[in-house]
């Protein structure tokens, strides 16, 4: 008890004091430890953030200087579910986290968990305030927060291994996560000012921003100068996709593949410029890979023929985007299409808005089609199989399912009705085309 002199005296003075009156001693010691974590602990737990954002802290060493105030692991992955610091002696205590750990980062199987978890990373993408879940492997609850929510950066979590998660714990996640997102917007920032900003060049650029760039622009000289490379353009859309896709993730399993390549997310599309070396195509085994990506995940992308100056790329990416479309018109299911499989239809198209197949086509292929229909034959169908197949007559005859000495005897026959010139590339190209656009 104190007397009134007494008090008055403590209320001059400096420090904090509180009055608590209650007769259980356990009650009043949680109520101190409360307003004392409340009070002090977030101002503590701020101002070693903020010291560790002034000293140009990795993100590793912050969280080793904060983890004290949290008691918990911490785990912080950036938006392809790369791990870029935990607690590491604390991590390593379950599986799962072993496992995050060995791996830097997540896997597919944990991805896929995720995603079927209530939606989660939705969830916490979308949320201004920390999510409380419950992971259904580990046991354990979890505290889950955007670094910067409304933008796929990246989440933090705190895993509630050897105390309950309370609400502090909540806002200093909060100031964590700022604090991370600025840590990561200065290192953004000081890249960047050492080299090509790329990304906001690409976007412009298909935008249809940027003037015409001369040879004698400083600027333009750079840009080709980052740019040596021969280029392509592929175009992967995750919107038809018939399942949940991470985009960041797709983007990091491209990048994987040809990790000095270039990519950019545009439109709600993944663009990625792999390239090749400036007197080489690129190699079909990197192709069956990037397909293989589009298979698994359910992907429909297109993929561009060659280039070697990027301020081509506006053409390229609608290239791309017409091998998507022309390829889904043959089949339904996701895949990588490639241009130069669809190249033809492409020339089928333009060509047949502005002209007619009919009064195109080769006179001789007009009178063999008039046969056809006047005597039930198959010759102009046979002159066509028998052009695209080099003029081999047992492979048109398999091609057809015909024996040999059949192919032979049409082709006399056709020679009988019209001469063909074989040996003129400009007839022969000129008689598939016309077959092409009169089935078109």
């Amino acid at each position: 008890m104190l007397t009134v002199t007494e008090q008055k005296q403590l209320e001059k003075s400096i420090y904090p004091i509180i009055f608590i009156q209650h007769n259980n001693f356990h009650f009043v010691s949680q109520k101190i430890y409360q307003y004392l974590e409340t009070h002090f602990g977030a101002g503590l737990f701020a101002e070693t953030l903020l010291e560790g954002l002034f000293f140009d802290y990795n993100i590793q060493k912050i969280i080793d200087q904060i983890y004290p105030a949290f008691q918990n692991p911490i785990a912080v992955f950036d938006a392809n579910y790369d791990l870029l610091g935990a607690s590491n002696d604390e991590i390593v205590k379950v599986d799962i986290g072993k496992k995050i750990f060995n791996q830097k980062g997540l896997q597919d199987d944990e991805i896929n968990l995720l995603n079927h978890l209530n939606h989660i990373h939705q969830k916490v993408q979308k949320s201004p305030v920390p999510v409380m879940v419950h992971h259904p492997e580990i046991g354990y609850d979890q505290l889950i927060f955007s670094i910067n929510p409304g933008k796929n950066i990246g989440h933090i979590v705190i895993t509630a291994l050897n105390r309950p998660i309370t609400e502090n714990d909540k806002r200093m996640l909060v100031l964590l996560a700022h604090g991370i997102d600025q840590k990561l917007k200065n290192d953004t920032f000081i890249r960047n000012n050492r080299g090509f900003q790329y990304e906001y060049f690409l976007k412009d650029l298909l935008d249809g921003k940027l003037a015409v760039l001369s040879d004698k622009n400083k600027q333009f000289q750079y840009i080709e100068h980052y740019f040596t490379s021969r280029l392509y353009c592929i175009v992967i859309e995750t919107a038809r996709s018939s399942s949940a896709v991470n985009i960041s993730h797709i983007r990091n399993l491209f990048e994987t593949i040809l990790p000095d390549s270039t990519s950019i997310i545009y439109d709600g599309e993944i663009v990625f410029i792999p390239y090749a070396q400036p007197y080489e195509v690129l190699p079909v085994a990197i192709s069956k890979k990037f397909q293989e990506i589009c298979t698994n995940y359910d992907l429909y992308a297109g993929l561009s023929n060659s280039f070697d100056k990027i301020t081509l790329l506006p053409d390229y990416y609608k290239q791309a985007l017409r091998a998507i479309e022309l390829g889904i018109s043959h089949q339904k299911s996701a895949d990588l299409f490639r241009y130069s499989d669809f190249y033809l239809e492409h020339i089928e198209h333009l060509f047949l808005q502005k002209e007619s197949a009919e009064v195109f086509c080769h006179p001789k292929v007009q009178v063999l089609e008039a046969y056809d229909q006047g005597h039930h034959t198959n010759l102009t169908d046979t002159l066509y199989q028998y052009l695209l197949h080099e003029r081999n007559p047992n492979l048109t005859a398999e091609c057809m399912g015909l024996h040999r000495n059949t192919i032979t005897y049409r082709i006399r026959k056709i020679d009988d009705i019209v001469h063909i010139n074989y040996d003129d590339p400009n007839e022969r190209q000129y008689i598939l085309l016309s077959y092409h656009l009169g089935r078109t």
